[in-house]
């Protein structure tokens, strides 16, 4: 019997980071099936109709930032469950907390390089 694929959800300004994620991911786990979206409300409207199995958010976005899309996320009950993992180029301690209390499920600094996006989908998606 084929597992069920897993949908992930990446909602990141940058065009050039998405692509990468949707590569990655389609290394690791041929299962997936990978959604992206360039900005906060696109990834809004998909989750007003798809229920993804995780979702990863970037933090620094223009218009809607991914705090505010983090405490949207989290207002509507069907996603309740679905872990959210933040991507920023920088964290720190205090910030990194202030997200889990919103809802995130982790944080992670994005990766520099695919080799490094790899290892960190990897470790994610194992657990699915």
């Amino acid at each position: 019997m084929e597992p069920f694929p897993i949908t992930v959800l990446c909602i990141d300004d940058d065009d050039d980071d998405t692509d990468l994620f949707r590569e990655a991911v389609g290394i690791i786990d041929s299962r997936c099936i990978c959604l992206t979206v360039s900005n906060a409300m696109d990834g809004l409207r998909i989750l007003e109709t798809a229920i993804p199995d995780l979702i990863f958010l970037d933090i620094n976005m223009p218009v809607i930032d991914g705090r505010e899309t983090l405490r949207r996320i989290r207002r509507i009950r069907q996603l309740a469950e679905v872990p959210v993992y933040m991507l920023s180029t920088t964290m720190d301690n205090d910030e990194l907390e202030s997200y889990r209390r919103i809802g995130a499920t982790s944080c992670f600094t994005k990766p520099k390089t695919f080799e490094e996006l790899c290892i960190m989908l990897a470790d994610v998606l194992k657990k699915w």
